[in-house]
């Protein structure tokens, strides 16, 4: 690289793009600020060669600006984004694509930094009701059950869930959303469509992933009209294909909870205690709270006050520090 930049003009197409490769290439190193500081210089001489609304200056402002978010520098991130997003209106119908990802962007780092009425009046702005009967807004709408999510807005963010998986309807982490959300509201008849639709769309497949979040999702409350030995077999199968991956943990918090809901209090801490063994914080806070749930119907209630307290103080931890 250093060898073609002396061979070439600072703003020759060859190097800009070579450059811009090897910011790309730092980023997947996890070496983010000098990827951030490779993409800040593409980005300049970009800039100077093409102006600042030439595709090529705009992806590279978006790679920058997915760097800084990388590094929590979420309101340089912000400033990367508008500026895109403004440079992206210009150009009309030309990049309606990726103008929808700009807003999507854009709106991740808003809600990032708790700017939630500047978020929704991003999105309000953009989901028009032409715009939302066009499947090519499900990124946005996703990014609204998001917003609805952090603000507690639950029935709201069930009925913008809704329409996600009426759009995307082979998408199972779109179930996985949708059935928390049904579960929150109580709404039980739509929760046990949901759940019914899952076990007969998801459940021929190899993956452990799969099996582990169908199961989790028909597990959410105490009675989901489904075969409840059916869904143990499917933590079974999570538990026994996702042995040696490094995610175990997850798969044997399904099967605590497939134990508890079966009414197998005892085999319920057994599996949520191996669970505890894992450095995973998400599944060991998932444990905690069935440990808690476990143990009170055992009758021990001091232990289970002590793992709901820990469960709550793993909580905060749960959300990683930047999206990357």
């Amino acid at each position: 690289m250093a060898f073609r930049r002396k061979q070439a003009r600072d703003d020759d197409s060859d190097t800009l793009y070579a450059l811009r490769d090897l910011g790309i290439t730092l980023e997947f190193e996890g070496r983010w600020a000098e990827a951030e500081i490779v993409h800040q210089e593409s980005l300049a001489s970009w800039r100077k060669r093409a102006g600042n609304d030439d595709p090529q200056t705009l992806y590279t402002m978006d790679r920058l600006g997915w760097t800084l978010e990388a590094q929590g520098k979420w309101s340089e991130a912000e400033s990367a984004y508008r500026e895109a997003l403004a440079s992206r209106h210009k150009r009309s119908e030309e990049d309606i694509p990726e103008t929808l990802s700009e807003i999507e962007s854009l709106a991740k780092v808003l809600m990032r930094q708790k700017k939630f009425r500047e978020t929704e009046q991003l999105l309000d702005e953009a989901l028009t009701p032409a715009m939302v009967r066009q499947p090519s807004s499900c990124n946005l709408l996703i990014q609204r059950v998001e917003l609805m999510g952090r603000q507690g807005r639950w029935q709201e963010a069930a009925t913008t869930a809704t329409l996600v998986v009426g759009y995307q309807p082979t998408d199972r982490y779109r179930y996985h959303t949708l059935a928390t959300l049904l579960a929150i509201t109580r709404n039980r008849p739509a929760y046990e469509m949901l759940c019914h639709k899952m076990l007969t769309t998801f459940t021929n497949t190899s993956n452990p992933y799969v099996y582990d979040r169908i199961a989790k999702d028909c597990l959410l409350l105490p009675d989901s009209g489904v075969d409840l030995e059916f869904v143990d077999e499917l933590a079974d199968k999570a538990v026994s294909l996702g042995r040696d991956n490094p995610d175990a943990a997850y798969h044997q918090v399904a099967k605590a909870m497939s134990a508890y809901r079966l009414g197998h209090f005892a085999q319920s801490v057994e599996w949520a205690e191996k669970t505890l063994k894992s450095s995973i914080i998400y599944a060991n806070a998932h444990a905690c709270a069935i440990l808690a749930l476990a143990h009170w119907k055992l009758g021990h209630k001091d232990v289970a006050r002590a793992m709901l307290d820990k469960g709550d103080s793993l909580t905060p931890s749960i959300l990683p520090s930047h999206q990357a």
